[in-house]
This record gives C-alpha cells, structure tokens and sequence, in this order.
C-alpha cells in the first residue's frame, strides 16, 4: 500500500511537472497593437509615447506603426494604406488584434480607436484565449544583402474553423529623413510639460518608431499556409526570401538590431471588421552572415543612430565610423544643456548610456569627427 501511494504521488508529480514544462514550451500569449501614424498628424508624437508605454507595462503587446490613416508619408509601405482604409479614418488611431470591440467601449464605426482606449483594450485581449504558437527565424547575408526569414505556426487548440491568413511585417525602428515627408508635425511644441514641449513644429530629424517598412505577404496575408479547421502538433511553415531592400533610413543599413519581424494569424473576411488576430509574434534577425566582403558594410557618410527609442532607462548609440574615425560623442537637452560627453572612435563605434538620472523629453546627440558632423534625437520617458 505505501509502494502503491509513492508510486502514484511520483506520478502524479511527474504528470504535474509535464504540464508545467508544456505550458513553458509555449510563448506568452502575445496581443498586436498597430498604430496608425502620419508625419503631417501633429497629435500623432502623443500616440508614440502612449504605445512606447503601453509596451514598458505590458512587454507581451507588440506595437507597430503603419504611416496612413491620416493621408500617407514618406514612410508608408505598399499595403499599409489599404490596410487602414478598411479599419481607421482618423490618426493617430489604434486597431488592437483587429478586434471589433463593443461599441459602448470603442463607439466607432470602424476598427481605429482613441489613443486614451488603448491601454485598456490591450489589457483586455490579454485575457484572451491562446490557440498557437508563432516562430520566425531568419537569416541577413549582409554581403549580398538578402533576407531569409522562415514562420512556422504549431496550434495547441483549435480556434472556430475559417479562413486563416499567414500575415509577415518587416519593422524598422528609428527612421530619421529630411523634408516634409519626415519632419514630424507637432501640436504639442507649445505644451508646457509634455514631453514634445519645445521640441519644434515640426520636429526636423524625429525618430520614427517601429514602422512598417514592408508587408511581404500583402496586406490581408497568404492563404492555402493553414487549413480551415487546423491539426494541433501539426507545424505549418512558410518562406520567404528577398533582397533587404526596404529599408526606409539609409542609415540604418548594417545596424541589424533596428530591423526585426512581425508574424501573425488572422482570419480573412469580406467584412474587413471580421478579419481578427488569432495570435502574433515578433523576432529580431536570428543569425547575420558577413561573408568576405566586410568592407561593403563600411559607411560612405558619417550618421548616427540611437536605440530603443523612446527610452525609459538605457540608450545605445551608434556612428556609422570608419575604422580611421575618431571625434567626441555630445548628448544635449532640449534647452541645450549638456548631459554627457565621450570619446568614440572606430573602433568602438557604440556607446550605451545610463539615461535613468534624465529628466522625459527630448534629447540630442551629436558625433563630430573631423569627417563631419552628424545628429539625432532620442526621447526619454518617465
């Protein structure tokens, strides 16, 4: 009787054990927020610094930005604005999973809700059911400058039978440009206390924040990839392939952390309202593969990039030296204050900086060299 009552209570703990480990097998249950953003929308800085902190509370939303909703820009990709032409009519707006939401709580005819809504609705699907699981894999040839990046979808449960959609972003973080099509238009410069107050109207050489660059797969997604009524245990997988060559910034070659992947199921409709997420994912490039042509990589012109921006705690910052390079690092606030000076050189061309002792807003940094001079912004929130 006490052998049976061991054996039984190992294996019961056993039996616990595995359903802890499957349960871990599993990533977090993951909620796409995609913002809807313009340079010409001057509220729409607000609505980058309610997503960034949306993010910091809730580390499982993945926040993209799509530039249209509010006309288009220099930035919006091929399929972002069909994709906001079915859900959103005002910017910034925000569609969180594609979800239809009750119109006592998002009372709009359309998918776009008000930035003040967003937190909660996230906090809500949040809640929401896990059907699957996403895994995206890729690989740069930085020699030749191809992507390849491979999804695979494995359900542990099966959602409502439909038609499934195999949907792939391509995100770049922090675009900097020149010119109407960038300079970010700004209601808040006059502000007192918020943290775009006295950064400009517009704001010449804002960092655009996780935008769309490309849709790979069109902008409602690939179909035949998973079957109306999906197996569990089965993986399904596709490829894609294709020349790196949407990057918006032209800065932002070779500086492999501000491009990552967004992958996503979703159901296809005719009723654009309908077309919900069943599950999303994001990945960075998992594997960077030189070859022997380092010296391609090496800048033509001298630039500067910061990341993550915005910034709660820590910023990294990166000139595009040569190897001869060397000049002075300055980071400035607002009112031109300044908050840190280094040395930078070729060798050693980025530099991670303790920002918890700033103040939120906006800050400038500055790499001179006797090569040049070059600038960017980054904004700290608190």
């Amino acid at each position: 009787m006490v052998r049976k009552s061991l054996f039984l209570a190992a294996f019961t703990l056993f039996m616990l054990t595995l359903a802890v480990s499957t349960v871990h097998a599993q990533s977090a249950r993951q909620v796409l927020l995609e913002e809807f953003s313009t340079a010409q929308c001057g509220f729409c800085p607000d609505g980058d610094i309610i997503a960034a902190q949306i993010v910091k509370d809730h580390p499982s939303v993945i926040w993209v930005t799509h530039h249209a909703g509010f006309g288009v820009d220099s930035m919006t990709a091929p399929g972002s604005a069909t994709v906001a032409s079915a859900f959103v009519n005002f910017a910034p707006s925000g569609v969180i999973d594609r979800t239809l939401f009750p119109l006592h709580v998002a009372p709009y005819a359309n998918l776009g809700t008000i930035r003040s809504k967003w937190d909660s609705l996230v906090t809500a699907r949040l809640g929401d059911e896990q059907f699957c699981d996403i895994r995206i894999t890729s690989t740069y040839y930085a020699e030749v400058g191809q992507i390849d990046c491979t999804l695979e979808v494995e359900f542990s449960r099966i959602p409502s039978p439909g038609d499934f959609r195999l949907n792939l972003f391509v995100i770049e973080d922090s675009i900097v440009g020149m010119g109407k099509g960038y300079d970010q238009v700004n209601y808040f410069n006059g502000t007192p206390g918020h943290p775009y107050s006295g950064a400009g109207n517009p704001i010449i050489g804002y960092a655009h924040h996780n935008v769309v660059s490309a849709i790979p797969t069109g902008a409602w997604g690939v179909s035949g990839v998973i079957p109306a009524t999906p197996e569990t245990g089965t993986v399904y997988r596709w490829n894609w392939s294709s020349g790196l060559h949407h990057i918006l910034d032209r800065n932002n070659f070779g500086l492999y952390d501000l491009i990552s992947f967004v992958a996503f199921v979703s159901y296809h409709h005719e009723d654009p309202l309908q077309r919900r997420v069943v599950h999303a994912g994001q990945a960075r490039i998992t594997n960077v593969v030189l070859g022997t042509g380092e010296e391609m990589m090496l800048p033509r012109q001298l630039t500067l990039s910061a990341w993550p921006n915005p910034t709660h705690d820590r910023i990294t910052i990166e000139a595009a030296l040569l190897p001869s390079d060397a000049g002075m690092l300055l980071v400035t606030d607002a009112a031109g204050r300044e908050m840190c000076r280094m040395s930078i050189h070729g060798g050693n061309p980025r530099q991670t900086l303790d920002t918890e002792r700033f103040s939120g807003g906006m800050y400038f940094c500055r790499v001179i060299t006797p090569r040049g001079v070059a600038g960017g912004t980054f904004l700290v929130l608190k």
